[in-house]
């Protein structure tokens, strides 16, 4: 691999006063760049800064073809080419046909395909899931109630469950994930306008990679939940032990709680989380979980609403289901500066981004930023608050994090085609420094790795000032825990050297590598997975 001078320092790795970002097979050139790094670390940086992106589509915005079905589903992801999906139907000629679209992280249109789907009364695509072969998994979530595996050239997986499809069981699929440690899917949703009230609850659903429902998980390979008159689910989440996080809302007639539950691997309440499984509370009043977060201390965050009043609610429990009292008021905290949380993210240097909206100043997108404590940033926007400039994005729903340091996110916008008004999806993007604000120990580490960009192997290196206990840590760009490259080990003061290996099947794109000195995140780099 080439080096010369622009890869000396990369704008897209965590630089921090005192930080030293060192080439290691570049000796000659060591101090140089020790002494250049320490130079840059006598700038102080005060507060962290997201501002729209606009080189991103038309000034920071792209108004999509796309017409979504749900506003609560995952109709937006991202491929290991590092491209946005958006699934949903498209207006043409011949009418409404369910559609993807391709975008770039820039927001220039690629490819718009139709999706190959005959529907028995209509199709109503509420969410996707982007696959490492280049493929996609798309569910349907009215008749015929199916989820369709899309070959990258845009024509049906016949070696997908029966002809490229395989029946839901009527759910209204709202998140697809892949469980690569059980090479299977696992969907979450909820059955809610059945004739049959024996069917309304919600589901999670399993299936082997061709298609074929996972017998060996829940009951003949689906988990069915229902706590109160109804129950929906609208996230899901695997640990890191590979028991599931679900998330969504229980309600009893008019009284609605914010729901989590935690599952085994194969499929059955985890009688060792909250109550039998279950964590269903108030916390101001009525609410709903849109969306968690599991942080690399195990500890797991949801977000969503509760009212009266109308205002969004982010809590903190401990990996056990019992509240983090160290977090917020008693374990949750109230922003009515917001209406609703609808998605968020932890990131490298250890704080909460969350995303979510206000109905009441032209429906504008709002981010807020979290201290690990639970307390409002003010480093971030003014005050740990961030109001758009984009009115009329009602509802955002999901925000990705792409190319090191862009949110792009969604919401809609409103457009009338006679008789009737539509809300198609919205993009927008968002520049967000990610090299401020790091949680730091006493003795700040020096860390490189290399190479970078990696293959199945990679040396992580750093150099302590002292006797220090160090862990290393594999994060994706949205800030979940993928591995524990080391656990806390004890090293001396000096210089060492921690072969990795990542294995040939983790997916190219990139992420995040992070060291902990005495519980304490410190340094994260990012790499470049080939």
């Amino acid at each position: 691999m080439g080096l010369g001078w622009p890869h000396l320092y990369r704008s897209d790795m965590e630089l921090h006063p005192s930080v030293h970002v060192i080439i290691k097979n570049l000796p000659f050139m060591k101090h140089f760049i020790t002494c250049l790094a320490c130079c840059f670390g006598l700038i102080s940086v005060h507060a962290q800064l997201i501002t729209p992106d606009l080189s991103f589509g038309e000034e920071g915005y792209v108004k999509t073809s796309i017409y979504p079905y749900t506003h609560y589903g995952t109709v937006i992801d991202r491929t290991i080419g590092n491209e946005l999906l958006l699934v949903g139907s498209v207006l043409g000629s011949e009418g409404w046909k369910p559609s993807l679209v391709r975008y770039s992280t820039l927001g220039d249109s690629i490819i718009s395909m139709p999706l190959p789907i005959t529907p028995v009364f209509s199709v109503s695509a509420t969410a996707i899931k982007s696959l490492p072969d280049g493929g996609v998994l798309v569910a349907n979530s009215s008749q015929p109630y199916e989820l369709f595996k899309i070959k990258p050239d845009g024509t049906l997986d016949s070696a997908f469950g029966m002809n490229g499809s395989t029946s839901l069981l009527r759910n209204n699929v709202q998140e697809i994930i892949i469980d690569q440690s059980a090479d299977r899917i696992l969907t979450a949703g909820y059955v809610i306008n059945n004739s049959s009230e024996s069917l309304r609850g919600a589901y999670v659903n399993a299936f082997h990679l061709d298609g074929r429902p996972d017998s060996t998980f829940g009951e003949n390979g689906r988990f069915y939940f229902r706590q109160g008159t109804f129950d929906f689910f609208f996230r899901i989440l695997q640990q890191h032990d590979g028991k599931l996080l679900v998330a969504g809302l229980s309600s009893f007639d008019t009284v609605r709680y914010n729901s989590l539950i935690r599952l085994t691997q194969d499929g059955v309440l985890d009688t060792a989380f909250g109550t039998n499984g279950v964590v269903a509370e108030r916390f101001t009043g009525n609410g709903e979980t849109y969306s968690l977060v599991v942080q690399p201390d195990q500890k797991i965050l949801i977000c969503g609403y509760n009212y009266p009043p109308y205002q969004a609610v982010v809590a903190r429990y401990l990996p056990d289901g019992t509240r983090d009292e160290s977090f917020g008021d008693n374990g949750f905290v109230v922003l009515p500066e917001v209406n609703e949380a609808t998605d968020m993210m932890v990131l490298p240097n250890g704080k909460i981004l969350i995303y979510g909206w206000l109905q009441y100043t032209g429906r504008r997108t709002a981010f807020f930023q979290l201290l690990t404590d639970g307390t409002l940033d003010p480093e971030f926007g003014v005050n740990g608050v961030y109001f758009s400039a984009f009115s009329n994005f009602q509802p955002p729903m999901k925000m990705l994090l792409v190319d090191n340091n862009r949110i792009i996110g969604t919401g809609g916008w409103e457009m009338l085609i006679n008789p009737y008004l539509y809300r198609f999806i919205q993009l927008q993007g968002f520049l967000l420094s990610l090299n401020v604000g790091v949680v730091t120990p006493q003795a700040e580490p020096a860390m490189w790795v290399y190479p970078n960009p990696i293959g199945a192997s990679c040396q992580v290196g750093f150099t302590l000032e002292s006797a220090e206990t160090v862990a290393l840590d594999l994060f994706d760009m949205q800030g979940k825990l993928l591995s524990t490259l080391l656990p806390d080990t004890r090293f001396e003061s000096g210089e060492h050297q921690v072969p990795v290996w990542l294995g040939e099947s983790m997916a190219p794109g990139t992420y995040v590598v992070r060291i902990t000195v005495r519980g304490q995140p410190s340094v994260a780099v990012q790499v470049v997975k080939r």
